[in-house]
Order: C-alpha cells, then sequence, then structure tokens
C-alpha cells in the first residue's frame, strides 16, 4: 500500500550564502539584504550591507523526489489449537488458545537530513560555479533550491533519504468455555423449558514493538507527518463470564413465548482494574410471527496500547515572540482581563509569580504533545435498543424488522482540536466555557508556575452519543427455474453528538464532515441515510448478485472557514458479481465494482485524507475482477 500527497518537506529558518551566491539573482540578493529579518540574523564582514549569509525562512516541496510516500509491507502469522469435550448429553467443554503475529514495515520518503540541508546552502564562494560547500566532509553537493526542479540528482542524493519504522503487534488469546442446559434437574415453571447457560474463562494477552528511525526521533530529518516513537510494551486482562437464556412463558393469549437473555462479564485489566459489563434482553412474541424485542447493556472499553503508551514525540515547539505564556511578564502585559490572574492560578501560577518574568518563555520555546497517557481511564458505553421482528407464516420467505437504538459512551478517549491552540483557547476563549474550561487541562507548569508543556494528547475527554432506526427485509422465492435472494439493509442517524466534558463545546456530526470536533469519529463523513440492497440469484452451477450500495449527502461541518467543497452530495454505486462452479472442482468468480464509475468527491483542506475520503467513496472507478478456485 502507498499512499501519496504533495512533495514535502517544509523546512523553515535555515542560514544561507547570499554575498557571492551563483544560485541567486542580483535583485533577490538585494531584496533579501533588504530585510529586516535577514540583516539582523545576517553576517556582514565586510560591511558592505550584503551580508555573506544570514538566516532566511524557507519553505518549499521537493518536487524533484516526487510525492511523499509511504510504502507498507505485511506478514501475518496465526496458531491455534483447541479441544471439544461432550461432558453429558446436554453439557459441553470447549478451549482453544490462539497466537498471532502481525508485523508492518513502513517505509516513507523523502526526508531531508537537517544537518547535511544545512550544510549544503553554505557555498565556497571562491568556487564560482556553485559546486563546493564551504564545508565539503562527507562529500557535500551544494542544493540550489531557488528554483522549480533546480537542485541537482547528486544534491538530493546528499541531502535525502528514507525513514524506516517496525511495527510488530502480538496477540495470545486463551479460551475455556462450559455450556449447555439445565435439562434432568432444572425447569422454568409453567413447562417452558430448561435454561440455557455458558460459563468462562478468558485471557488475553496483547504487546506492541515499534522501532522507528533514530534520526526521526532525534529530530535529524524534515518530512512530512508523523513517526511514533520507539516503544515496547505489553498488556493483558483476565475475565470471567456467564450468559443465561431464561424461557419465561409460552401459549398464553398475547403471549406466545417469552425469553429473558442475561449475560455478564467480569475483567480484570492489567492498566485500570477490575471493570464489570452486562447485558440484559427480553423476546417477547404476542402471537407467533411477530417478536417485539429490547434490550440494555453496558459496555467497557479499557484504553488500547496506543492510547495509553504511543507518543508521536514533542517536536512541535512554539516559540517566542509568536507564543507567549498569559500569565507572563510578557503576556499580561499584552491581555490583562479581569480573571486572568485568577485562572493563573488556577493553571498551577504562584499567585505572586503572576505576571513575572521569569514566566516569560525561553529560547527552546515550550513543547506540544500529542501522544498517548498512561492514566486514562475506560470508556462506559450504555446501549437501549427496542424493535419489532416480523415473520409472517403467511408469506412464505419473508421477514422484516425495524429496531431503534441509542448509544451513549461516557469518558471517551479523544483530543481537543488545535493543539497549538489549546494556551490561547484556555486563556481567551472564543465563547463562554467558564473560567477554567477543558483546554485548560493542556497547560501543564512546574512548582514555580513555568509553563512546561502543552499536552494536547489523549484524555476522558468527552461523551459521545447516537441514535436512529436500523431497517431491514427480505424475501426469498423461486424464480427462473433457480432461486432468488432479495435482500435490503437500512441505517438511519438521527443524531450523533459529541459534547465535551467541562465545557460547553458541543457537535452535531450527523449530515456532516469535517467537524471541528469529535476527532475522526466526525471528521470523516458521518451520513444520515446508508443503505445495502441486494439481488442474489442461483441455479444449479452458476451465481449472479447486483448490490446498490446509497449515501445520503453531507455538509462540512467547520463554520468557521468557507471552503472550496462545502457539501458532499449522495452517492450510489452498484457491483455486478457472477459465479460458475464446475464439476472438477474449479470455481470462476468475477465482477464490476463502481459499475456506473462514479468518481470520489474530491476536496481541499477539509478533508486530512488526500482530498477525499477512500474509506468510504471509492477512489479507483469502475474495477474489473476475477479469481479461480480449485478444490479436490
Amino acid at each position: 500500500m502507498a499512499p501519496t500527497v504533495s512533495a514535502g518537506p517544509w523546512i523553515g529558518p535555515q542560514r544561507l550564502t547570499i554575498q557571492d551566491n551563483p544560485f541567486l539573482s542580483n535583485s533577490t540578493v538585494q531584496t533579501l539584504s533588504n530585510t529586516p529579518f535577514v540583516q539582523f540574523n545576517g553576517s556582514d564582514s565586510d560591511g558592505n550591507g550584503i551580508p555573506e549569509n544570514a538566516r532566511a525562512v524557507i519553505g518549499r516541496t521537493f518536487s524533484e523526489l516526487g510525492p511523499s510516500r509511504w510504502d507498507q509491507t505485511y506478514s501475518l502469522r496465526q496458531f491455534e489449537i483447541g479441544f471439544t469435550r461432550d461432558l453429558t448429553g446436554t453439557w459441553n467443554l470447549d478451549g482453544y488458545v490462539n497466537h498471532g503475529e502481525i508485523e508492518m514495515d513502513w517505509t516513507a520518503t523523502p526526508a531531508i537530513i537537517q544537518s547535511r540541508f544545512a550544510q549544503s546552502l553554505l557555498l565556497d564562494v571562491s568556487d564560482t560555479t556553485g559546486q563546493t560547500c564551504l564545508d565539503p566532509t562527507d562529500g557535500c553537493v551544494p542544493a540550489n533550491i531557488y528554483g522549480l526542479n533546480s537542485i541537482s540528482p547528486a544534491a538530493l542524493d546528499f541531502i535525502s533519504t528514507d525513514v524506516f519504522v517496525t511495527n510488530e503487534s502480538k496477540i495470545t488469546t486463551a479460551n475455556l468455555l462450559l455450556s449447555g442446559n439445565t435439562a434432568g434437574f432444572f425447569e422454568m415453571p409453567g413447562g417452558v423449558g430448561p435454561v440455557g447457560v455458558a460459563v468462562g474463562l478468558e485471557y488475553i494477552s496483547r504487546s506492541q514493538e515499534i522501532v522507528t528511525d533514530d534520526r526521526a526521533q532525534s529530530g535529524e530529518l524534515f518530512y512530512w507527518g508523523f513517526f511514533p516513537v520507539s516503544a515496547d510494551v505489553t498488556t493483558s486482562r483476565r475475565s470471567a463470564f456467564f450468559e443465561l437464556l431464561v424461557p419465561l412463558a409460552e401459549g398464553l393469549p398475547l403471549l406466545s413465548f417469552a425469553e429473558l437473555e442475561l449475560a455478564g462479564r467480569y475483567t480484570d485489566h492489567e492498566t485500570i482494574g477490575g471493570v464489570t459489563s452486562f447485558k440484559t434482553a427480553l423476546s417477547w412474541y404476542p402471537v407467533e410471527d411477530v417478536q417485539v424485542r429490547g434490550s440494555f447493556n453496558k459496555a467497557v472499553r479499557a484504553p488500547s496500547i496506543n492510547d495509553l503508551y504511543i507518543d508521536f514525540g514533542d517536536r512541535a515547539v512554539v516559540n517566542a515572540p509568536q507564543f507567549s505564556d498569559p500569565c507572563s511578564a510578557i503576556g499580561f502585559a499584552n491581555a490583562n482581563p479581569d480573571y486572568l490572574a485568577e485562572l493563573c492560578v488556577l493553571t498551577g501560577v504562584p499567585l505572586d509569580q503572576v505576571g513575572s518574568e521569569s514566566l516569560n518563555v525561553g529560547p527552546d520555546g515550550v513543547p506540544v504533545y500529542f501522544g498517548g497517557n498512561a492514566s486514562l481511564e475506560e470508556e462506559t458505553g450504555n446501549t437501549i435498543s427496542v424493535g419489532i421482528v416480523w415473520t409472517p407464516y403467511s408469506i412464505d420467505g419473508l421477514s422484516a424488522s425495524v429496531d431503534y437504538f441509542d448509544i451513549e459512551i461516557e469518558d471517551y478517549i479523544g483530543q481537543l482540536p488545535g493543539g497549538f491552540s489549546h494556551v490561547e483557547n484556555c486563556f481567551f476563549p472564543s465563547e463562554d466555557r467558564g473560567t477554567y474550561n477543558a483546554y485548560c487541562n493542556s497547560v501543564e507548569r512546574n512548582d514555580q508556575g513555568v509553563l512546561t508543556q502543552i499536552n494536547a494528547g489523549r484524555r476522558n475527554l468527552a461523551t459521545h452519543s447516537i441514535s436512529g432506526f436500523d431497517f431491514s427485509i427480505n424475501k426469498t422465492s423461486d424464480f427462473l427455474g433457480g432461486f432468488l435472494d432479495a435482500t435490503y439493509v437500512a441505517s438511519i442517524v438521527n443524531s450523533k453528538k459529541y459534547s465535551v466534558n467541562g465545557s460547553t463545546l458541543e457537535s452535531e456530526c450527523a449530515g456532516r464532515f469535517n467537524s471541528t470536533l469529535g476527532g475522526q469519529a466526525c471528521a470523516r463523513p458521518v451520513t444520515e441515510l446508508k443503505h445495502r440492497a441486494t439481488l442474489f440469484w442461483t441455479r444449479d452451477v452458476l451465481s449472479l448478485q447486483l448490490t446498490w450500495r446509497h449515501l445520503s449527502g453531507v455538509d462540512d461541518g467547520d463554520e468557521d472557514v468557507q471552503y472550496l467543497v462545502e457539501r458532499i452530495p449522495s452517492f450510489d454505486y452498484f457491483e455486478l458479481g457472477a459465479t460458475y462452479d464446475f464439476s472438477s472442482g474449479i470455481t470462476l468468480i468475477g465482477g464490476i465494482r463502481n459499475l456506473l464509475d462514479e468518481d470520489p468527491p474530491v476536496l481541499g483542506g477539509n478533508s486530512f485524507e488526500a482530498n477525499t475520503y477512500p474509506n468510504l467513496y471509492d477512489v479507483f472507478g469502475r474495477t474489473f475482477y476475477g479469481r479461480a478456485t480449485y478444490k479436490f
């Protein structure tokens, strides 16, 4: 897999040769020499007003190296051993041990070696051809960065490299299950039958080892994107669980049959300790062909290894004078609302240090952290669903169902948007979020009140909820001498809300994409309607299938920015497939995806996935596929 984006990277301030630089025109030299930043950061030993060299801000993509590219290679290994034993006529014991490993080798290009790039910009001006570096060590080749495709292949070889990452994940699962029913020693009153029982134990161990190119971690390279810091982490959990299927009644007026399902699980996590989840569900058949069902369950998700430990580094830094601590002498003097001193104290500044010079941001700036958080707690989700299923015996092959669902996840793990603006959003919120709002938790100080870090990493941040309806209908029948199966499944999202704890920040994500709150769950399109209709016909050795997939339109969710594309219209995709089984054991399978050759929506800055959303919209166009299998 090799996704690509525009060639990177953007560089920033660098020292370069100005006087007698053969790559620069006279007008460019004069323009640079007259720039205050260059004058202030330049070295003009001969006093002619043109610095021999100076620092300047360089912004450049390296089109000579082609687009930024990530090549990923995966290998998978899996082993399983298990057993099944009949204990009695109604009880069974099952067990298994499963071990799986996935290794990903990741190569990213282009990356620019920072030290070599800086070396290539300082020239030995005694060589008027511009072919000699001031420091020729390691075979330095000057880089002519002052034009489109102007860097020579030799210079590209000197300053560029690839970035290497290896990510190996392992999981081991052991499960022991006792299942059966209570026939022979207990039945429910009224003769409705025994209780179905399943009890078990489970052990899961997960490990992840990431080895990232040392040069990427040390800041030696410029490149597009982020790479995780090397890590080697293992977590485990142990669970005990049960399930009961309890028949309640049958053969009564308006109660053809009713049963209760109960389930529970206790899990001891190595990371967060013990948690409990459960489920209760009721099925009621007022008549034989109508089922009314409802359920409530509490689910728990422990933070993953990525959530807890994976670090994308502190390479992002905010510097003075563009950034200042609002509680420092500089920041307090520039903006002094009435509440600021109180808020400084609330974020960890001693009262006698508010407005002091000791809080001024130093030359090294303040790091901004985007990674995991070992103090995370579990997410807790509550789900309510109510529905009805109709299977009329008078209409052969027909079934239909409709269900309402309402899911709310508390302590949802996420990140606030705007990693560089957390301090501003804390001290100078754009809306009334209270004196101490959610962004203030990102401000980290030492005992003296000095700002040490802006923590824009993962937190138990929000409440995330979604509600809507699921609908399905299925009809089977004889058709043209074969068997026809028609299925329609649809999901309607009424609401999908993301509310940040400790603030008035709330986002309605349904029918939108690129929402500023909600992370990837709301950045990607949340369609209010999606459905899938399938016609499957089979006769003897031939099977045909036609599928129609529909996605409703969505609007851009960032109300503060007007983008080139503010709405993605609805999309309809059709796929045709066929299977033919030969008597010799050979099976031919073929088909056409995206039958009508629909192009994906082309976006701009309101997509973080290469100008569209490839997880939802087809980016390949009409695609023909085929394969053959042989069984012997």
